[in-house]
């Protein structure tokens, strides 16, 4: 497996932790994925780098009439 630096550092902090705490780790590891993966979308605030998709507007000019092309 190639790890980045970081994530090597990460790896090795991680081993030394005690059992406790790297439970408590891989419990918040847990909870995070959840909530990323759709499990806490409400809570969730828009990221920088997504947009977000509005519904579209009530026209009702519109809906009275339909459109007819050519």
């Amino acid at each position: 497996m190639d790890l980045k630096l970081d994530e090597q550092n990460l790896l090795a902090d991680f081993r030394r932790l005690p059992s406790a705490a790297q439970q408590e780790v891989l419990d918040y590891v847990a909870f995070i994925r959840k909530k990323h993966e759709g499990g806490g979308a409400e809570e969730e605030s828009p990221a920088s780098d997504r947009c977000s998709i509005k519904s579209p507007e009530e026209r009702p000019e519109a809906a009275k009439e339909p459109l007819f092309t050519e």
